[in-house]
């Protein structure tokens, strides 16, 4: 009995033991619970604290980011504005560079016009060139030029001479006496007003065409009789005919110059038929020639002539 005694005294002390050492593990978990319990609280705080951090520094992200994006559209606004104040400036700087050109182009046309105008020269009517100052044009030329296109000096300069006289012969007999062949020249000093060689130039010239200055007696000719122009100079032209000529009004060279070939054969024909053979086709062109005083150019014809007489007309 005594040893069933000791057992459960044993048992108990082992018991109490055994409780001392789960209450020293409970209390060692008690401890290391608050232990865990108070880093846990350490560790919230600290989160809480990183995220009040981590949202601030957003924060302040998101106000340097508005601050950056106020700072592109400032500077962007002060761009264009600055672009703005450059193209103003070179506009104004334009408009001020037009103003001087322009002045300048006035007192260039006011000296040219004052040039012009010392010798005589008009270079522009109703604001545009007048061809007309060209000598060997007159009203009527001027007009058929302009209707080819022709209606600045500059124009006329670069057309050449043959392209001119085409003009003319499509104009009809009536401009059969113009001689184109100075008038590009003329036209590019015109262009260039160059007005005192343009001068100098028709100074040279009778009714465009360059003075010949071969005497008229050292080419066997004698144009005037009686101070007047001897018509019967002109191949073709007998003392018979001249009367008749004079008779009809016609007394000067250029009057017959300007005639019609078949206002001249209806002269002839009235008069009956003793003048029936007198064939006046180069009549005019002969008394352009006289007018011009080119002696040397109607010797040249009168060679080619028989009896005022183209060749080929003659065979025809």
């Amino acid at each position: 009995m005594r040893a069933d005694h000791d057992k459960a005294r044993h048992d108990l002390e082992a018991a109490h033991k055994a409780a001392s050492a789960h209450q020293a593990d409970l209390a060692n978990v008690k401890v290391d619970h608050e232990t865990s319990r108070r880093d846990l609280e350490a560790a919230n705080k600290a989160a809480s604290a990183y995220q009040a951090e981590m949202a601030k520094v957003r924060s302040d992200h998101e106000t340097s980011r508005r601050d950056l994006e106020a700072a592109n559209t400032a500077t962007a606004a002060h761009q264009a504005e600055l672009a703005k104040v450059k193209a103003d400036l070179a506009a104004t700087h334009a408009k001020a560079a037009e103003a001087e050109a322009d002045r300048a182009r006035l007192a260039a046309a006011s000296s040219n016009a004052g040039k012009a105008s010392a010798l005589g020269f008009k270079p522009t009517k109703n604001g545009v060139d007048d061809l007309e100052i060209i000598e060997g044009i007159g009203p009527k030329i001027a007009g058929l030029l302009r209707a080819a296109g022709m209606k600045t000096f500059a124009q006329l300069a670069r057309t050449p001479v043959a392209e001119l006289q085409s003009i003319l012969d499509k104009g009809g007999s009536r401009f059969a006496l113009a001689k184109p062949a100075s008038w590009p020249q003329q036209a590019r000093l015109c262009a260039e007003s160059d007005w005192t060689r343009l001068k100098t130039l028709q100074d040279e010239l009778i009714a465009g065409v360059k003075r010949d200055d071969s005497p008229p007696g050292a080419l066997g000719f004698n144009p005037t009789r009686g101070g007047k122009d001897d018509l019967t100079i002109i191949e073709g032209i007998s003392p018979k005919i001249g009367e008749l000529l004079v008779a009809a009004g016609i007394t000067t060279f250029h009057q017959l110059s300007r005639l019609a070939v078949g206002d001249i054969q209806a002269i002839l024909d009235k008069a009956g038929p003793h003048f029936a053979l007198a064939k006046p086709a180069t009549w005019p062109r002969q008394a352009g020639l006289c007018a011009l005083g080119d002696w040397a150019a109607l010797r040249q014809l009168q060679d080619e002539l028989t009896g005022g007489i183209q060749p080929a007309a003659k065979a025809g």
